[in-house]
């Protein structure tokens, strides 16, 4: 055991594997993703109110965080490989299904299975990376993963609805169906095969049972806390940012836009900067980074500041924010007692859950004092989650660092 772990210490980041699991990321956000900017061309085409599609949003979340508490210990047992292939090939049967829907009832359908895959991509990748390399370069390949997720926001996003301006909806969700199959294709070429799985099949108790060091650890349920506090912030921010700057600051969408992709390259040039840090206590780069995330985005949505200084805060939040990610993820791989599929994967879950509390609690904030409401409640978050993950050498804890 400790001669794997060295060895992939000393294992250096192969480029090829990376892509493919680049790819394979990408393809988990935008099968995730892929819905939202065509709502409105999506109820034209199918005769139905913009409301009733997005309740497919609303079923594609709960079927990915339903469906990830039993992916990640299947994962474990059975092989990152084969699960991260299930889970791609489910994305692009979800994707050219839901193109070629001619219903609601289809679309539904194809949105059910997208929830299955997307449950079986994003963590099974962070699970992929943390198994095959540790210490620094572990910290690396996540910042790596982490980076092109928020590099697909920016790029992809724009490259679908520019898809669809040029011929429709459909023909964009077939882009995210062959980007699938390129991923697949990738995978099968350059990630090696799993071990031969056991032979015997995973029962429910096991499933159930891979659970408990994580619930009886408390260094893990700190770590989690993190991760929810983590989902708070961003998405209180994210969530309303839009409605800020234009409906308070009056600029235009296509200049929100220009925002929009600041902060997002922000963030990703915080993910790929949080990966040369592996040297430094990863608690601490945590902490920090999150106290003075939400410290930083809070002026943004002051009355006191215009425009153009609070994209600046917007893009040093964000900054800040790409570094608590993949910090909390280098903490996850490094302290956990269970399995890196069934960690990673809960741990989407659980970040999911803190993004739809943050936007809850942000429209209620802003519904009692107004937008700059949250220039009190961002702080209390980022400062939150740094508080949970902070442990103090004078309290004589130990302080966990890449192995």
């Amino acid at each position: 055991m400790k001669s794997t772990a060295a060895d992939n210490g000393r294992r250096s980041i192969e480029i090829n594997v990376m892509a493919a699991l680049c790819t394979a990321a990408v393809v988990g956000i935008l099968n995730s993703a892929q819905l939202g900017p065509f709502i409105p061309d999506i109820a034209d085409d199918l005769h139905r109110s913009v409301p009733v599609i997005g309740q497919a949003a609303a079923v594609f979340l709960v079927v990915a965080a339903v469906s990830g508490l039993v992916v990640g210990p299947l994962a474990d047992h059975y092989g990152h490989r084969r699960t991260l292939l299930l889970g791609l090939v489910l994305s692009a049967i979800s994707a050219a299904g839901g193109g070629l829907a001619p219903n609601y009832g289809a679309l539904l359908a194809t949105r059910v299975v997208g929830g299955l895959g997307m449950a079986a991509t994003i963590g099974v990748v962070f699970a992929m990376v943390s198994t095959r390399y540790a210490g620094e370069n572990r910290l690396k390949a996540l910042s790596i993963i982490s980076g092109s997720i928020a590099l697909t926001g920016i790029i992809g996003i724009p490259v679908l609805t520019g898809i669809s301006a040029l011929l429709t909806w459909r023909a964009a969700w077939e882009f995210v169906a062959v980007l699938g199959a390129a991923a697949i294709a990738l995978l099968l070429a350059f990630c090696p095969a799993d071990p031969d799985h056991p032979a015997e099949r995973i029962t429910p108790r096991e499933i159930i049972s891979s659970y408990i060091p994580l619930l009886r650890s408390r260094e893990m349920l700190a770590l989690f806390g993190g991760s929810a506090a983590q989902g708070l912030l961003f998405m209180a921010a994210l969530t309303y940012q839009g409605a800020y700057f234009i409906d308070e600051m009056g600029l235009s969408v296509q200049r929100f836009g220009l925002i929009a992709a600041v902060g997002g390259t922000a963030f990703a040039a915080g993910s790929f900067v949080a990966g040369k840090l592996g040297r430094f206590d990863l608690r601490v780069l945590f902490s920090l980074s999150m106290a003075l995330s939400g410290a930083i985005l809070a002026p943004a949505f002051s009355d006191q500041t215009g425009a153009v200084t609070a994209t600046m805060f917007i893009a040093a939040g964000f900054l800040l924010a790409g570094v608590s990610v993949v910090t909390i993820l280098g903490l996850l791989a490094t302290s956990t007692p269970s399995g890196q599929a069934t960690t990673l994967v809960i741990n989407e879950s659980v970040f999911s859950i803190g993004a739809a509390g943050g936007a809850a609690v942000g429209g209620l904030a802003i519904g009692l004092g107004g937008y700059e409401s949250l220039s009190f409640i961002l702080p209390v978050f980022g400062i939150t989650g740094g508080l949970l993950v902070w442990r103090p050498r004078r309290f004589g804890a130990a302080i966990a660092r890449p192995e």
